[in-house]
């Protein structure tokens, strides 16, 4: 999986990636793009869908933590999927089409970075909400969905996202909890 990252995040993480250029054949459903922000004194990661806006974080990443990093980044996608109740198939399918590693490159969108920055506001409305010994903040992963975006028609971004995962794996893609 590309992730495609701020200075601030690749400065934190110690990436040194080149200059890339964007890759015109790529599918906008594998397109995240994550930044740096500071929460109550935490570092905190927040890591943003390009196309639909669907958001998750990683609240008060330490040092330490940066040694599984990309371990952490996957385990916060598979609860953003699960947050939309997503069927646990179609979130293994999906993590498999993504790559189980992350390879961090630098922003080559102007309109992905400006994206992210809206969230990173939308998060800051969250922070005293937030937990200090839950990284993933699984309570918030909806109500830092619950946003509308005008695409379609303005979809609401949790609708916008089902719907990519839709055309790329069919019609049964979640399943309610009884």
């Amino acid at each position: 999986m590309k992730l495609e990252c701020t200075k601030k995040l690749l400065d934190f993480l110690g990436e040194k990636p080149g200059k890339g250029v964007a890759d015109p054949n790529a599918d906008p459903l594998f397109s995240w793009t994550a930044n740096l922000i500071l929460l109550n004194r935490r570092k905190t990661i927040v890591i943003t869908h390009v196309a639909s806006h669907a958001t998750f974080v990683l609240y008060g990443i330490t040092a330490k933590d940066l040694r599984n990093i990309q371990e952490l980044i996957m385990e916060g996608m598979e609860n953003l999927l699960k947050s939309m109740y997503v069927r646990q198939e179609i979130i293994e399918l999906y993590l498999r089409d993504c790559g189980r590693s992350v390879e961090f490159a630098a922003n080559t969108s102007r309109s992905a970075v400006a994206t992210c920055n809206k969230v990173c506001e939308r998060v800051q409305y969250l922070t005293n909400l937030f937990d200090p010994g839950d990284p993933f903040q699984k309570p918030y992963l909806k109500w830092l969905n619950d946003d509308m975006i005008p695409k379609e028609g303005y979809a609401y971004v949790t609708d916008f996202f089902l719907s990519l995962l839709r055309k790329k794996y069919g019609a049964e893609i979640q399943r309610c909890r009884a």
